[in-house]
């Protein structure tokens, strides 16, 4: 989910099975940098763990400037996933964010 006035995407992984009783489950949201999930402060997270309903939420800047090492530069798009096993793959779905505030249709990458 994308909140336009926050500028923060957020992602929660919501339980069927197993409801009330804690089993592991996982989110996982994160920038995009070069087409593939980014890693360190401020670029995204993983809530995982033995939840009873859900994961989440995890919340990264959906749009802006990032600074990587000596270079700032503008990323829109985020990884996010969820799993309610103990496996998650953290760049299997990617949203782009407009600039404009019309999101892109998520996609599989």
């Amino acid at each position: 989910m994308r909140n336009r006035q926050k500028n923060t995407n957020c992602v929660v992984t919501l339980k069927k099975k197993d409801l009330g009783r804690p089993t592991p489950v996982t989110a996982s949201l994160h920038r995009a940098v070069d087409g593939r999930p980014a890693a360190g402060t401020g670029l995204g997270g993983i809530e995982r763990g033995s939840f009873k309903y859900y994961a989440g939420p995890v919340y990264v800047q959906a749009t802006g400037a990032l600074r990587l090492g000596n270079a700032r530069r503008t990323e829109s798009c985020v990884f996010w996933a969820g799993s309610t096993s103990r496996d998650v793959d953290p760049g299997k779905w990617m949203h782009c964010n407009s600039a404009r505030g019309d999101d892109d249709a998520a996609r599989r990458s």
